[in-house]
């Protein structure tokens, strides 16, 4: 009987493991693993919606760096090298 309830405790302390990390958000400053338009553009989603991990200038500057990410992963794709002017960044 006490192995049994130690079994099922074990079981029960691990399923409730499981669940918490994945109810944990992400974190919006993990690297960028793909150099994709697509990609860039689904992170600068999770960057607009934000993230309970970041203050608001933290947050601001995930923002910024999605942007540019964006600009570009886009702009490779499209075959282009140039770079948007600074003063349509702000």
């Amino acid at each position: 009987m006490k192995n049994t309830i130690k079994f099922a405790s074990v079981v029960v302390s691990c399923l409730c493991a499981f669940e918490a990390t994945a109810t944990m958000p992400v974190n919006p400053n993990r690297p960028y693993t793909e150099t994709t338009c697509q990609y860039a553009k689904e992170r600068l989603k999770e960057a607009v919606v934000g993230s309970p991990l970041l203050n608001s200038k933290e947050q601001r500057q995930t923002v910024q760096d999605a942007i540019r990410q964006v600009e570009r992963a886009c702009l490779e794709e499209a075959g282009r090298t140039d770079t948007t002017p600074e003063t349509q960044r702000k």
